[in-house]
Order: C-alpha cells, then structure tokens, then sequence
C-alpha cells in the first residue's frame, strides 16, 4: 500500500511541474517560508498610528432611481435582521465569531496565523470559499448607502458600526482565515473605501482607527506576498490584488502616493495586457469570471484611470457581453460561478447584464431607458449619465470570439468552441438553449472549488456537457480543483443564414493537444436553428466507425424519458444517439445535476448517449428532421458538409441552389 501511494505522489507531482511550470520554484520557496518562521517576519503588525482618509459629504449626489431605491430598502432591511449576503442565503452576524463561522457546516475557523491554516479542500471546517464571501463587506456599502439615502428609516449606521466592531474584535492583523488570501484583502478594502466615501465622518473614531491600522497592514501583506502573486497568480487574482494596493492611497490619509501605489500600477499594467484577447473575451474564457473582471476595470476607472487603454478595455469587453445577448436576460453559465463581484449591488447578482450597462456607461454610452428601472449599478456608480432618447434594438445572431449565438423563433442557442485556463471547463462545442424564455439545454454549473473533488471535477469535466466524447474520453484531463494537464484551442465560425434556418458553428483541437492522445483528430460542430427546434451535427476527422459518448444536461426545471423532453407545459421532442438512458442525481459518478450558484447542487436530468457509428454524429431536439450519410448531415432539408485540411476546417451548407462555405483556422499542428 506505501508502494502504491509513493506512486500516486510521484505521478502528482509531476503533474504539479507540467500544470505549474516556472511557478513550481517560487511556490515552493512560499512554502519554506510558512515552515520556517519566515512569514512571521514577512507578516509583522505595522507600527505607528495612520488615520482614514475622510471626504466631504456626499448629501448632494443626484438621488438614485425609484428602483434602485427600492432594492436598497430591501437589501438593508434584510442585512440588519437576517445578515450578509453569501451565495443566495443570508448569514446572521450576531456575535464576533460570527465572522469565523462557516455558514455551511456551523464550523469556526481557526483564528490563528493565517499560514497555519488549512484552506484546502481536505480542511474539516468547510469550504473556504464561503467564509471569504461573508469578509467581502460589500454589505457593509449596502448599509453605508441606506444611512445616506433612506436616513429616516431604520438603523443602518447603527448596524454598521456594530458589524465592524465585531469584525475587529475578531479579526485581528494576520490572523484568521480572512487573511489567507490577497485577493479578499483587497476586494475587502474596495469595500471599505466605499464606506469610508460615505460615511466615514460618521464612524465612531476607534472603528476609524481600526479602519486605518488594517488598512495599513493590508497595504504590507499585499507587498510582502507579491512574489507569490507574480509568480502563481497571473489572472484575475493579480489584477485584484493591483487594485487593493491602489485602494490604499484612497483609504489612508497620506498626501502622495507610496511605494505601494507605484507597484499596484506596475502590477495592474503586466496583468492588464495579459487579460484581454483581441474580441474583447477575457484569458479565463469564463462569462462570470469576465463581469468579475469587467467590474475590476469599472472599480480602476472609479479610481481614477482615465487612460484612452482603460477606457478601449471597458468598451470592448462590455460589448463582448452585449453580443451573447447579456442586456436583454441570462446567459449561459460558461466557465466557473461564483458571484464574483467588485462593486455592491441589491439587485440579482447573478445578473451581469448590470454590470455591462454600467461598462458601457462609463466608458461613454448613454444610458438606455429601460436600464433605469433594471439595473442599480448605474445609480451607484454613474448617476449623472445621460439617457438616450430611445432603447436599444435586439440582437438576433452575433459571433463574439469562441462563442456564437442566435434567436429564431421561440428559441434562442449559445454555441461555445472554445476554452481557458483555470476557471474554464472542458466544455468546447458545449451548446446551451432557451425556449419560450425557459433553460433546456445547460450548462449544470459551477458546484464546488473546496469541496469534494469528485464534485469539483464533476462539473467542469466534458462529461457535464453536451460535447462528442470519442471512445468517451474527456477533451482535457483535470489536474487538482483548477488545473487542466493540455491546453486546447477551438473557433467559433461565422453565423450563417438562409430563409428557414440559422447555422452556427465551429471546431476544436482538444483530442490533437491531448497528451496522451487517445484519438488525435479534430471535431467540429454544427447547429442548425429553425422555428421548429434544432439539429446537432458533430463531425469526427476520422470517419471509420469509433465508439463515442454524449451527455446532453437539461435544466432542472425539465424533465426527460430518454425521447422528449417536458419544459413548462410543452413537449420537445428529443432525438439522442445510439442507447439511451436519463441520470438524475446520482453519485458514483456524479452525473445528473445542477448548480444554480456556487456551492449547492440539485438532482437534474441528464440525457446520457453511447454508441459506435461512421460519419457524423446527430441529435436534435423539437420537430426537425435530421439524417446523415457518409459525411453529409441533412436537417430539413439543408445539406451540410465538413473539410479538413493541415491549417483549418471547412463548412459547406447547401440549401435549394444556394451555397455558403465558412472555414476556422484550427489546424492539426498550431
């Protein structure tokens, strides 16, 4: 059994190298450090009394629009009698330790040096991602806007100031688990520099004081543990971190800007260049992940940045977002979900639509009419905007880096081709749906990143989506709870048109990349839309008869025989490939679920396929009628067709006399 074991530990930690590379040494140095007694030095309490930065009165903002009024009304009515805001529930803090209480397991966490503790996923405590949430005191701005703006009705300072008082009673300079990671620490000092703004004034001087002394400690650990950032942390985490050291300038009362600012800058500028690809999509090619950044570059011009660099970076990415329909309602959940958020909202924080508005706003659109009553980030962050004279017309296809969407009839489909990093899933040519406005075809979500790994891994592994898995393996092999062992590169294809139907489509390289690779060819996909439903057809570059896999997750507010599919008070047709069977809920594996927000899941119907066929693989949901030969699929009447050659892919459609062709630039080798 040690035998055993010393394997499994020599074959992770290579695993470590390859995922890791050039950080593997810095890490490690990180960790001798934690050991020997280093940090203690690294981490020692600042000395010398600093003071707030204290502004003048903000009474004489415009007032925010009855919507966003109404929001707040009932955001802080339930801050005060039910508690902050974690993942759709609320966690009461009615004592200092409520602070270190895990609102999952009712656990404390350990209230020592922050590098003694266990955050991993094995800790007993729980997930610590919960407990970070809670730290964020966004809730605190909450609370901060109801004493300005609805001053006659309730106690909201006076439960501001109970909450921090609390906090610092329990949450001393480098110790507890809310001090274990910069990112938090930052996103904690955006917060309070929020509250300072509003009503710093007003605070009770020792919780002014307490404010400034840990400010001032944030300011050391963030410089202290910037190797550690530069070297491990190179994606949104680094750019939060750059805007906590920039925060600080605002929150302490020094005249010029320090060191830290100076090296906030530096760090903000290396990441900044890094996020962004060139259709505006973030490097982590998650959709939540992108308005968690969208909201970093909001927060950094609210700062101050007024480069012609910000501002292109806020324009384009919040366009990314208008493309895949995010003004008009949901998107899909592409990537990991955590609610991640820089700036406070009351209004549903699941909505990124809020966000691209205020990015659109800021970067100098004026605001739509329907956005007043819609989204509250704009009352907050960008009162005075101008309001266009009229709304803003829909979009019906648009194409968007690696991913495509469309609107025909009753439906409208997201094709995603390609992938990330870290917070992305192994999820190239997932589809997702909506009909009548309803989820059918999904993406089952996020779950965990601290739970179990069976949980982690259960969602964001190919077989939590709707892609072909040839000899039913898995498009990248998972590494720990963030890491993947191949990177893979998948395009997204020009939507194409004709008067019954509407195709989008594109190809992947995940099982070239693959190492080892247990079929090196590449795939592509092909969605055709019309009014009646849509067909799927998946190419394999290699035609000879290869057995194949196919999971097709529904919403959990569907349900599913195998052969039609319940949504609402309709029933969709479904034709699946090959032998069939419905998976909900179960556990060894884990399929047959779904997770609305971070950290909880519910039993869902997954349609689950398996097979061995020749030529392209199809299926299709509603009334369309679908059939392949050879290596042509014909849905309705459309003849579709795919080419490989070494530098791309080729799509031909024929429908009556006309002919489209569009082609990707995934090659065998990249």
């Amino acid at each position: 059994m040690s035998e055993k074991r010393g394997r499994w530990a020599s074959a992770s930690f290579l695993k470590d190298v390859r995922a890791l590379g050039t950080g593997l040494v810095p890490r490690g140095l990180c960790e001798v450090s934690k050991r020997s007694g280093l940090h203690t030095l690294a981490f020692r309490p600042v000395s010398g009394n600093q003071a707030l930065r204290l502004q003048g009165h903000p009474g004489d903002r415009p007032r925010p629009s009855s919507y966003a009024l109404d929001a707040l009304m009932k955001d802080a009515q339930d801050t005060v009698s039910r508690g902050v805001r974690v993942f759709g529930r609320r966690h009461p803090i009615i004592a200092p330790q409520s602070w270190l209480l895990d609102p999952c397991t009712q656990r404390a966490w350990p209230n020592g040096r922050w590098w003694e503790i266990d955050a991993r996923s094995t800790s007993p405590t729980g997930d610590a991602k919960w407990i970070w949430e809670i730290g964020r005191h966004r809730d605190l701005v909450i609370l901060a806007r109801a004493h300005i703006h609805l001053r006659n009705a309730g106690p909201w300072l006076e439960c501001l100031v109970d909450y921090l008082q609390m906090w610092f009673s329990c949450v001393r300079p480098e110790r507890s688990i809310h001090w274990y990671s910069n990112l938090e620490i930052s996103l904690r000092l955006i917060s309070w520099l929020e509250v300072i703004a509003l009503v710093g004034r007003e605070l009770p001087e020792e919780v002014r004081s307490e404010m400034a002394r840990n400010a001032s400690q944030a300011k050391r650990h963030l410089i202290s543990d910037l190797p550690y950032t530069w070297s491990s942390m190179r994606n949104d985490h680094m750019l939060g971190d750059a805007l906590g050291l920039l925060s600080v300038d605002q929150v302490l009362s020094q005249r010029e800007p320090g060191t830290e600012s100076r090296v906030g800058r530096l760090t903000w500028n290396a990441q900044f260049r890094r996020q962004f690809s060139g259709d505006g999509g973030m490097i982590e090619r998650s959709l939540p992940c992108h308005r968690f950044v969208m909201e970093m570059l909001c927060a950094r011009r609210l700062l101050g940045d007024r480069s012609s660099e910000l501002l292109s970076a806020i324009r384009s990415s919040s366009r990314y977002m208008v493309g895949l329909g995010a003004l008009e309602g949901p998107v899909p959940q592409y990537g990991d979900l955590d609610e991640g958020r820089v700036l406070a909202s009351s209004g549903d924080p699941l909505d990124v639509g809020n966000s691209v508005a205020l990015g659109l706003v800021l970067s100098g659109e004026s605001v739509d009419p329907s956005w007043v009553d819609r989204f509250d980030l704009l009352a907050w962050y960008a009162p005075t905007a101008r309001v266009a004279d009229q709304s803003r017309s829909l979009s019906l296809v648009s194409r968007v880096g690696d991913i495509a969407m469309a609107r025909r009839g009753r439906w409208q489909v997201w094709l995603k081709c390609g992938c990330g990093s870290s917070h992305g899933h192994a999820d190239l040519g997932h589809l997702s749906a909506r009909y009548r406005g309803e989820w059918v075809l999904v993406d089952p979500g996020t779950g965990t990143y601290n739970g179990p790994l069976e949980v982690r891994n259960g969602f964001r592994v190919s077989e939590a989506h709707n892609v072909l898995r040839p000899l039913g393996e898995g498009q990248i092999e998972p590494h720990r709870a963030f890491r993947w062992m191949s990177t893979p590169a998948g395009r997204a294809g020009r939507v194409l048109e004709t008067r019954s139907a509407t195709i989008l489509w594109g190809a992947h390289d995940a099982y070239v990349v693959r190492d080892p690779s247990p079929w090196p060819w590449r795939i592509a996909r092909a969605v055709v839309l019309t009014e009646k439903g849509l067909g799927v057809i998946d190419w394999r570059e290699n035609e000879d008869q290869t057995a194949f896999s196919l999971t097709i997750p529904l919403s959990r507010n569907c349900t599913s025989d195998g052969e039609s599919i319940t949504v609402g008070a309709e029933l969709l047709a479904l034709r699946a490939p090959g032998a069939v069977r419905v998976a909900v809920g179960e556990k060894d594996p884990f399929l047959g679920w779904d997770s609305p927000t971070y950290g909880t899941w519910a039993p869902a119907p997954w349609v689950i396929a398996a097979g061995a066929l020749s030529g392209p693989v199809t299926w299709s949901v509603g009334s369309v009628e679908i059939s392949s030969d050879a290596d042509v699929a014909v849905v309705d009447g459309l003849r579709l067709a795919v080419t490989w050659s070494e530098r791309d892919v080729r799509l031909s459609v024929e429908a009556n006399e006309q002919r489209m062709e569009d082609v990707v630039p995934v090659g065998r080798v990249l």
